[in-house]
């Protein structure tokens, strides 16, 4: 009986170490995506279909317009050259 609980026991032990090994080696390899990622890709998510929705004009406001015009705005923020003339 004392060999089964032991057997068991050590089992779990292992179980529960490969686990957490395999989460470290997971997050180290960026298996798992980012949890800020993930959070503001919702929240975009979330915005766009707003717009999309209660925007006056469905031409102007269809997702694939909605979503280049987000990413051109945004890759643009990115690097402004600045206004040399004078």
């Amino acid at each position: 009986m004392f060999k089964r609980i032991l057997i068991l026991g050590t089992g779990l032990l292992l179980g529960v170490a490969l686990s957490f090994g395999a989460a470290r080696v997971a997050l180290a390899l960026n298996w798992w995506p980012s949890r800020e990622l993930s959070h503001t890709s919702d929240y975009f998510r979330e915005v766009l279909q707003m717009v999309h929705e209660n925007y006056v004009d469905p031409k102007a406001s269809n997702y694939d317009h909605l979503a280049k015009n987000a990413i051109h705005g945004m890759v643009e923020s990115l690097d402004r050259i600045p206004n040399f003339s004078s």
